[in-house]
């Protein structure tokens, strides 16, 4: 035992006071808490034979990006012909672990209503009937930040609906259809197909909210290039850039501007931005900022943005072009047109 305490005195993962003597310090109680074991369950299991695995994985696909949740570092790493998620279901006993690590791994993180008023945007004229928000994440996540950010009667009540994203949205007319850190496991054409199922449900009153890290183009800082790996390795998926983020949304159609529209964002020194603003603003502000940041980025878009049935990469609008789109006028001038 001694051998192994002077091991992990060594690390300053415990003190040792005198001879002989060790005792516990703010790190050892961090570790020894529940996030931090399971988290290190998690990583031990699923995690470490999967990035062990990507050399051998990028070595075989002449080092290409991986984009599929079928073929990616984690089916070499765990000799599996099974994506992830199926893993998972025959993996019961990992269960709580990952659940305990997701609801931990991000509680300091800012949270989108910090700067989207849920109460002002989404409750104006909503009776009994109203459905306010389909919250397609993680169940008491989703539910947790909801109610810490509109602590109002009513939600004690609120219940879980088993949907598959993939499948047309069955909760017809909500306000908003919430997405928290759902497309950053999937590739750009998946995540097309998703919205597509969302398009259908939505009222002319209806917006999507995106709930998701934007990675800054130089300067990132560790926890969300962290993000990124992992999913690289364990979805053949990633964590975006602005620019990429503008990828993903980008429809063929022209886009016009609408009240609804809105863009919410905040940088990793909790500096907030226009609760409305034009977005491709902040999507070029972002990748030059002088200060490396990593932006927790919530959007909201009109029934508008999503008109458009199928999306067409030759036919994507350019930055210039989706900045006057938003604001009716030229680049120049978006900020005032739309602020």
């Amino acid at each position: 035992m001694k051998r192994l305490l002077r091991y992990y005195q060594a690390f300053n993962y415990i003190r040792q006071p005198a001879d002989n003597q060790y005792g516990a310090t703010t790190v050892t109680k961090s570790i020894t808490g529940f996030a931090l074991t399971s988290g290190a369950g998690l990583f031990y299991h699923m995690n470490a034979p999967t990035f062990m695995a990507l050399p051998k994985f990028l070595a075989k696909n002449n080092y290409q990006n991986p984009n599929d949740i079928s073929d990616c570092p984690f089916q070499v790493g765990h000799n599996t012909d099974l994506s992830l998620f199926p893993w998972f279901q025959q993996r019961p006993e990992m269960g709580p672990d990952f659940l305990n690590w997701m609801n931990s791994h991000c509680s300091d993180l800012p949270r989108f209503y910090d700067s989207y008023d849920i109460k002002q945007e989404l409750w104006q004229n909503a009776d009994a009937d109203t459905i306010l928000q389909a919250a397609l994440s993680s169940k008491t996540k989703a539910l947790l930040l909801t109610k810490k950010a509109t602590p109002l009667p009513g939600f004690d009540g609120i219940g879980a609906q088993v949907h598959d994203f993939f499948t047309p949205q069955p909760l017809k007319g909500a306000r908003a259809y919430y997405f928290r850190n759902v497309f950053h496991d999937w590739s750009n054409d998946i995540c097309a197909k998703i919205l597509a199922n969302i398009r259908p449900a939505m009222a002319e009153d209806s917006v999507i909210l995106i709930d998701e890290i934007v990675l800054s183009e130089r300067g990132s800082i560790w926890r969300a290039t962290q993000f990124d790996i992992a999913m690289l390795t364990l979805l053949g998926a990633s964590d975006r850039t602005a620019n990429e983020w503008h990828t993903v949304l980008a429809w063929d159609k022209p886009l016009a501007t609408d009240e609804k529209m809105r863009a919410c964002a905040w940088s990793r020194h909790a500096e907030m931005l226009p609760a409305v603003s034009k977005l491709v603003d902040m999507l070029k502000r972002y990748p030059d900022s002088s200060e490396p940041q990593d932006t927790a980025l919530s959007l909201a878009f009109g029934d508008t943005f999503f008109g458009c049935k199928e999306r067409h990469p030759e036919n994507m609008v350019n930055v210039g072009q989706f900045v006057d789109a938003l604001s009716g006028g030229s680049s120049a001038d978006s900020a005032e047109s739309i602020a």
